[in-house]
């Protein structure tokens, strides 16, 4: 049997082992990726795992992003069915465990236990074909059409009758162990080979000793311990060349089975966090994947989910039109929501390449080659080298993982200098890896390099502005405009109460 799963690519499937890209720990912390991790998971440990390690193994194609997402249309139209497929993974992997002889070396063991868990995996087998020759034989995706014909050519009535056939020979060995052998040099054993025993028992007779005998039998003395050693040793020697096959044959079920686990997990994982964000109240939409050679991105009230899940009042969306921009330089009043929307775009982005879902009315993006981020962080861990100095190393490092079409979300980069010298080195790095093909998100409130950026020669760029209403109250809306020299932290000091001598001061 080679039955495959590949319900997360069209030709492969996904190591579970596979360490996470570079960057992923930066991803994770600065779009508040754990948030969306644990609402997928929904309890269970197992699927957190999963989730992490898909989502931060960005898709690169718009075929296989469409390909995926198909699987999981699929699974919100037929969930009862994608949960039954896990759930037969779950107690074909977990009842292997508590099979008993796992640790045991000895042939003998090593083939009552292959035995046992075959005996376990038969029917789960037998109910994975019903499952899937189901309803979901009439699912449309490719995927799950791909996993239906596999099961129908490799795991039909003919593979399983010879399955069940081999258990019971197994049992049948489990009573008595019957191995051929000839005799060869000095009367040694050889071309031991072990076999199923004759279903036709011995007749009383016979085992009277009384009539003719159809085979011969000696017995070891009781205390022959050197008798029973050398039996014992010629027993496993035949066993031997039998195990290796029936132990091959569990193991590739299992892993099939473990496959099968992984990457309806992950589906699994997208209905429950679907489930969360539109119990929310979230709009919700399938991303359009754009060609490299359509840069920028374009959304209709787009909202960050991780905010959406834990926020008691409803999400401000927004509304961006970016077609063929790759800069976006967005700044504006302090608190205005410049963060959030950065944080929005990126975790869209991630769910885009995952082939999932996005939270918003509609959203397209260029497909990157990578995503990675820098955002402004605490002082912790800065005392020795200062925070110029960390941000620099931090942005260095986010920098070399860059390669052309990738995608870099900037989050007040080097806000730790003066603004002259700060936009003057930002202002390098972007326009370099802007000539390097990178697209660029930029938050910051240096109106110095906001205005610098405004010059771009060859790259079309895209102003927007946190948006602030007359009496300085916050829209947390992003729109399209012009740097301003001021970001307004009167507003904030005013709000809280704090202008007081501070106030009259400034």
């Amino acid at each position: 049997m080679v039955l495959t799963v590949h319900l997360l690519y069209p030709d492969r499937g996904l190591d579970p082992k596979t360490d996470p890209p570079p960057g992923s720990a930066d991803l994770e912390a600065d779009l508040g990726l754990d948030g969306i991790w644990k609402a997928m998971a929904g309890g269970d440990p197992f699927v957190l795992d999963v989730a992490r390690r898909v989502t931060l193994h960005s898709l690169t194609t718009e075929e296989v992003i469409r390909y995926r997402q198909g699987v999981l249309r699929d699974c919100l139209a037929d969930q009862k069915s994608f949960e039954e497929l896990y759930s037969l993974a779950v107690a074909a992997i977990e009842g292997d465990r508590r099979i008993w002889g796992l640790a045991s070396r000895r042939p003998a063991h090593a083939l009552r236990r292959a035995t046992q868990s075959l005996d376990l995996l038969l029917p789960l087998l037998r109910r994975l074909r019903q499952v899937i020759e189901g309803s979901m034989s009439g699912l449309p995706s490719a995927g799950v059409r791909s996993m239906v014909s596999a099961v129908r050519s490799d795991l039909d009535d003919a593979y399983l009758a010879g399955l069940d056939s081999c258990v019971q020979g197994l049992h049948r060995l489990s009573e008595t162990q019957s191995i051929s052998a000839r005799l060869g040099p000095g009367n040694q054993g050889t071309e031991l080979e072990l076999r199923v025993p004759s279903a036709t028992r011995v007749g009383w007779a016979e085992r009277l000793g009384l009539g003719e005998r159809s085979q011969y039998s000696f017995q070891i003395a009781p205390r022959d311990d050197a008798g029973l050693q050398a039996l014992a040793d010629l027993v496993d020697r035949g066993i031997n060349s039998g195990v290796e096959a029936v132990a091959q044959a569990a193991d590739h079920v299992l892993d099939f089975f473990s496959v099968l686990r992984f990457e309806v997990g992950f589906y699994l994982g997208c209905r429950n966090l679907h489930r969360a964000l539109s119990d929310a109240g979230t709009s919700l939409c399938w991303p359009e994947p754009l060609s490299s050679e359509e840069p920028g991105l374009r959304c209709r009230a787009l909202v960050d989910a991780g905010l959406v899940l834990r926020a008691p009042s409803p999400v401000v969306g927004n509304d961006i039109d970016a077609t063929g921009c790759r800069l976006l330089v967005v700044t504006g009043a302090n608190s205005g929501g410049k963060s959030t929307f950065l944080r929005s775009v990126g975790l869209a982005q991630l769910m885009l390449q995952a082939g999932m879902f996005v939270a918003a009315d509609s959203f397209a993006a260029m497909v990157a080659t990578s995503v990675q981020s820098h955002f402004v962080r605490g002082e912790e861990g800065e005392v020795d080298t200062g925070r110029l100095d960390n941000d620099l190393a931090r942005l260095a490092e986010a920098v070399g993982r860059l390669n052309r079409g990738a995608l870099l979300l900037l989050n007040e980069p080097l806000s730790a200098t003066n603004e002259r010298e700060g936009s003057e080195i930002a202002r390098q790095v972007i326009s370099a890896l802007l000539e390097e093909g990178v697209t660029v998100i930029l938050v910051t409130h240096f109106f110095t390099l906001a205005t610098a950026l405004r010059g771009t020669p060859t790259v079309p760029v895209l102003h927007l502005i946190a948006e602030r209403l007359a009496d300085g109250r916050r829209t947390y809306r992003i729109r399209v405009g012009d740097p301003m020299p001021s970001a307004f932290g009167s507003d904030l000091l005013a709000r809280f109460e704090l202008v007081g001598e501070a106030g009259r001061q400034t």
